[in-house]
């Protein structure tokens, strides 16, 4: 207190900093105690980080973008649905977005795996120690387009996993279309040529893009190519990036031709990348994707009504991390009791 009331009389021509101080001395309880306590937790948050700002009363938490597109410090909750809408748990990551988070998720699902078999071995009354062992390899997991991304489908290749991840291209199709159907704007991610048909606003079959004249393109070429990412060591030759040429016989009489100059399209992207994307043009996978958001959006709309808008009690990871086990584990309570009896 008397140091601060040293630095307040020394301050005193910077409002800005009287102003702080000021606030220091009402609630010295506060920032004498508590926040000195955390001084080393705020030093290991900036240290492992490249801002230069932690959050005082939760250090671990990273600045994220909200839904409504603001942004505020929090955790990147990742849940994790089986198809009968059962929760099979529930990891927080200080990941900003899910582009980097399947190895971690995929390995808290191991562990909750072997933790499954062991409390079988123990108390279950059936031994489908096999069935719970092979979890992992007969499942598939569908992920929104927030997961599509290099680092995730290289992930599911190391861990030899079956996943469907919703190309980020081809969910921007289905929500103009869903837009466009309910009289809404659609969304244009070429605001730059917005007078410019994009390649990204062309229909995708397998192998193939259809223009808005109904031409179709045929795959020419695909080279690896020179760049940064394919020079890392080690990595096979389906994870580098490979330069997929396709060409179109554009008629004479076609109609955009003053608004579309795509005789070719390049794109730049790796084998991994490219298949999902021809997976998605196949009916099969897309009506597997669509099951997802009633499977999976219902448990999160349902959560968040019962207890709130995710706002934790806690203020460390920690806490926190068991604070959603106890959440999960009341929802599964519930959700069992109602599933009894029934095919599920």
């Amino acid at each position: 207190m008397e140091e601060l009331k040293k630095k307040e009389e020394f301050y005193k021509d910077d409002e800005e900093m009287t102003k702080l101080i000021k606030m220091a001395l009402k609630r010295p309880e506060i920032y004498n105690k508590r926040i000195y306590k955390k001084i080393p937790l705020f030093t290991e948050a900036l240290m492992g980080r490249k801002q230069n700002y932690v959050s005082i009363m939760f250090p671990e938490s990273i600045m994220m973008r909200t839904k409504k597109g603001k942004f505020d410090f929090a955790l990147n909750l990742q849940q994790i649905m089986l198809k009968n809408k059962i929760l099979f748990g529930g990891l927080l990551l200080d990941k900003p977005n899910d582009s980097k988070v399947l190895e971690e998720v995929l390995l808290d699902i191991k562990e909750t795996t072997e933790i499954l078999l062991e409390l079988q071995m123990k108390y279950g009354l059936r031994r489908n120690y096999k069935e719970i062992s092979t979890l992992m390899e007969r499942t598939t997991f569908i992920l929104d387009s927030g997961y599509f991304s290099d680092h995730n489908l290289e992930i599911t290749d190391k861990y030899a996993i079956n996943a469907l991840i919703m190309p980020k291209v081809i969910a921007r199709q289905r929500n103009n279309k869903i837009r466009s159907e309910n009289d809404l704007k659609e969304k244009n991610k070429n605001t730059k040529n917005d007078d410019k048909i994009s390649k990204k606003q062309m229909e995708r079959i397998n192998d193939v893009y259809i223009c808005p004249f109904k031409q179709k393109s045929r795959l020419i070429s695909c080279e690896i190519i020179d760049n940064e990412r394919n020079r890392r060591n080690g990595i096979p030759e389906h994870w580098k990036d490979h330069k997929y040429k396709h060409e179109f016989d554009c008629p004479n009489d076609c109609p955009f031709r003053s608004i579309c100059n795509h005789q070719t399209i390049n794109d730049d992207i790796s084998p991994l990348k490219y298949e999902m994307t021809n997976k998605f043009t196949n009916q099969r996978y897309m009506s597997m994707y669509n099951e997802r958001f009633s499977e999976s959006e219902s448990i999160n709309g349902y959560i968040k009504n019962t207890t709130g808008i995710f706002k934790l009690l806690t203020s460390d990871k920690e806490s926190a991390q068991k604070e959603i086990y106890i959440i999960n584990m009341t929802y599964n309570l519930i959700r069992f009791n109602n599933i009894k009896g029934t095919a599920y």
